[in-house]
């Protein structure tokens, strides 16, 4: 069962970004038929995780190669932290809306590059053979901890490091694909290839040389793989 903060809160975010958003019981409805969905697709221990999937039929898009799309589907998932359910909705909204959902207007509003980046196949900060939508470096925690690390990160682009690794297991299909990344703390390093873990992945971002700080600091953010490029 979704709390219905979740839906709430994200509505609240959405609205906040671009376009109007409505709440629909458990999902939040958007511009063009998008729409956000909420699960619980994985076991955590905070109270305060969701699954999220970002889900448009790409019918209205204004960039014509998603006006044969059958069905766009990009799922991630976020931890909110806080006191009570709304505080907990709250911060996942923002975590969520600042990060992956960038991505997902940035789509919608026509690839403008107002919400988010955009890179392509030769470009030596993306990933190799594919237009990218790169969302904001979302980051949070202790003291200049999250500073620091989101320092770094804007300094030291992650998605060239993470091709190896995850180049050869993205779907034949030819997209859009979802990649979450995470890292922080001591040892925090997470990917997610279209919202299940990736074991390789993760190790690759573990590897690589980011501070570890004794306050806990967290950066987030999250690529749309859009299509393949030659």
């Amino acid at each position: 069962m979704i709390d219905p903060a979740f839906p709430n809160a994200f509505r609240d975010a959405l609205r906040g970004v671009w376009g109007r958003w409505r709440t629909d019981g458990d999902a939040v409805r958007g511009p063009g038929g998008a729409a956000v969905h909420f699960a619980h697709r994985h076991e955590s221990l905070s109270p305060g995780h969701v699954d999220v999937e970002f889900r448009w039929g790409g019918a209205r898009s204004l960039w014509p190669p998603f006006r044969r799309a059958p069905h766009v589907s990009l799922w991630d998932c976020v931890a909110g932290l806080g006191e009570s359910s709304e505080e907990r909705a709250r911060f996942a909204a923002k975590v969520w809306t600042g990060s992956t959902g960038a991505a997902c207007v940035e789509m919608l509003s026509g690839h403008r590059g107002w919400f988010a980046e955009h890179s392509y196949a030769g470009d030596p900060n993306g990933f190799s053979g594919w237009h990218v939508i790169h969302a904001p470096l979302v980051a949070y925690g202790k003291g200049d901890a999250a500073e620091v690390l989101q320092g770094w990160c804007m300094d030291n682009p992650i998605l060239p490091h993470l091709v190896p690794a995850l180049a050869e297991t993205i779907p034949a299909e030819a997209g859009p694909h979802g990649l979450k990344i995470l890292l922080g703390a001591q040892d925090v390093a997470e990917v997610r290839l279209d919202g299940e873990h990736h074991d390789a992945g993760s190790a690759a971002l573990l590897a690589l040389p980011w501070p570890r700080l004794d306050l806990p600091g967290f950066v987030r953010t999250y690529a749309v793989l859009l299509h393949r490029e030659h």
